[in-house]
């Protein structure tokens, strides 16, 4: 009786587990296009960035071409919209306040590039802003995007 218990038990935690990753990973209406995750290990095996078929910039080209300037990409479990035109940085800088700093790029991005435009809080990312936003509404970027590249 009790073997039966627990195995009942079991399968439902399992099979509750599975439903709640399920819906976890499944798009949403407003979600931007993106290829569909596969469950724990979202788009790094279906892209080719584990395999060693492709490199991360390779993959966000080819993402881009397929989906347009925003998309979505999971690293792992962690979903990532990705913005690909010099309009979108600008509407980020201004309303910075309405784009949340993303707690799974924080510790690590910090140890590639401490001082990053991205991770600067405070009088550092004002000082830094009012340098970088002249740039973007006078779109002085556009005409130097290919050396930038």
């Amino acid at each position: 009786m009790a073997l039966l218990l627990f195995t009942s038990l079991l399968c439902l935690t399992v099979f509750l587990g599975y439903l709640y990753l399920k819906r976890w990973f499944s798009p949403s209406f407003d979600d931007p296009p993106g290829m569909k995750p596969q469950i724990l290990v979202g788009n790094l095996i279906n892209s080719g960035l584990l395999s060693g078929k492709q490199t991360f910039p390779e993959v966000l080209i080819d993402y881009q071409r397929r989906y347009s300037d925003k998309f979505m990409f999971w690293f792992g479990p962690h979903r990532c919209i990705v913005f690909c035109r010099p309009e979108h940085a600008q509407i980020i800088f201004t309303d910075r306040h309405n784009f949340e700093q993303s707690p799974l790029i924080m510790p690590y991005f910090d140890l590639l590039c401490p001082y990053g435009i991205s991770l600067l809080t405070g009088a550092k990312w004002k000082r830094h802003i009012r340098v970088m936003l002249p740039m973007f509404k006078r779109t002085k970027m556009i005409t130097h995007l290919d050396t930038i590249l």
